[in-house]
């Protein structure tokens, strides 16, 4: 079967993806023994351009996951 993961966002201009591995994992409390090896973390950054705010300014930004098989 094949599986499909859409990532979008708005408002970042990069994406990290992680893993914690086993010591890391081991300290998350939501995640089962071992668990960290079917676990994928994508998050939307902003890295290269950190966005900065002068007092008063707004930002947004979004990101949208979309799994489907």
């Amino acid at each position: 079967q094949h599986h499909v993961t859409e990532v979008s966002a708005a408002g970042f201009a990069d994406m990290v993806v992680w893993n914690p591995g086993p010591e890391r994992a081991a300290a998350l409390s939501d995640l089962e023994p071992g668990g960290y090896r079917r676990m994928l973390c994508v998050e939307a950054a902003a890295i290269g351009t950190p966005i900065r705010l002068d007092p008063d300014q707004h930002w947004r930004g979004t990101q949208s996951l979309m799994a489907r098989s």
